[in-house]
């Protein structure tokens, strides 16, 4: 029986939910090796394994990896997972480099990325970064950026 990309997908993802960062390596390898491309499926169950296994070293290794290798790029649903799990380790700070990471990538801001970092900055106390991010967030969407 063949895998295929999708049965690849489902089984990191599954492992993900659990925090099981080995499972879904391991997984993410056979797939490599299967001659199958690691999506953004891929890069977002495994970055959810890494925040669900409060592993936030790797996290931020597999950020490192897709923003230099860009395969598979970062996205903007890859991005959200980041930056809502900097709440954990590095806070605020942290969540505001890989906004600007995002946008330097060239990924428009949605609502939900802003979501994400408001969060950020809200837990952090951070209340003069959240209402500037308001009003940035105002501006870009007015101007239709986001």
């Amino acid at each position: 029986m063949e895998v295929g990309q999708i049965d690849y997908d489902l089984a990191i993802a599954a492992t993900s939910r659990v925090g099981a960062v080995d499972g879904a390596d391991r997984l993410a390898s056979a797939m490599l090796q299967d001659g199958l491309e690691h999506t953004d499926t891929t890069l977002c169950s495994r970055l959810r394994a890494a925040a669900a296994a409060s592993q936030y070293d790797y996290l931020d290794q597999l950020v490192t990896r897709a923003r230099t290798t860009n395969a598979p790029p970062m996205s903007a649903r890859a991005y959200r997972i980041a930056i809502a799990s900097t709440k954990h380790y590095r806070g605020w700070k942290r969540a505001m480099e890989l906004f600007e990471w995002s946008e330097a990538d060239g990924l428009r801001p949605d609502l939900a990325l802003f979501n994400a970092l408001l969060g950020v900055l809200a837990e952090s106390g951070q209340v003069c970064a959240c209402m500037w991010l308001c009003a940035y967030c105002m501006c870009v969407c007015a101007c239709g950026r986001g």
